[in-house]
């Protein structure tokens, strides 16, 4: 966080204006805020032209990016293991900072980010988790190539 300030009153323009999308976004996904969390995915797809959407890796490359504060308070781990197969992203609080929920976020492609939320339940990646004491957010990200749009939803887990 002293980094992010830092960074936000220098004249780092555009990496201090990224740095704050990012931190916004995870606010957002902690806020419940669905709609804010694809438009900064959205964003940070834009920043990263370059890439590609041709399936689900693509996009587990821009999701990061939009969510580079998130590396202050949390380990990310990509194709974590859990239940029946493998969470794209799970984001562990570090130590310093439990009060923050666990992420396990979903990526879709061409298909819905409630289609998403359905998987990680239907194939249990939380029980991998189940050690777990604090909370724990599931986040479905989709993107539709017809519409360019990035949709999300996000729902708290009860174990």
């Amino acid at each position: 966080m002293e980094y992010v300030n830092a960074i936000s009153v220098s004249d780092w323009g555009d990496i201090s204006k990224a740095l704050k999308h990012s931190a916004d976004t995870l606010q957002a996904i902690w806020e419940g805020r669905a709609r804010q969390v694809a438009d900064g995915i959205k964003e940070a797809h834009f920043e990263t032209s370059h890439i590609q959407y041709n399936d689900e890796n693509a996009l587990s490359y821009t999701v990061p990016l939009a969510l580079y504060a998130a590396r202050n308070f949390y380990t990310i781990h990509r194709e974590f293991p859990g239940g029946k197969g493998f969470a794209d992203l799970v984001f562990l609080p570090r130590k310093r900072f439990l009060e923050k929920p666990a992420l396990v976020v979903e990526l879709k492609w061409d298909k819905d980010a409630q289609g998403a939320l359905e998987q990680i339940r239907r194939k249990e990646y939380c029980q991998s988790l189940e050690e777990y004491q604090g909370n724990l957010l599931l986040v479905g990200v989709n993107y539709d190539r017809k519409t360019r749009e990035h949709t999300c939803q996000i729902e708290a887990y009860t174990k």
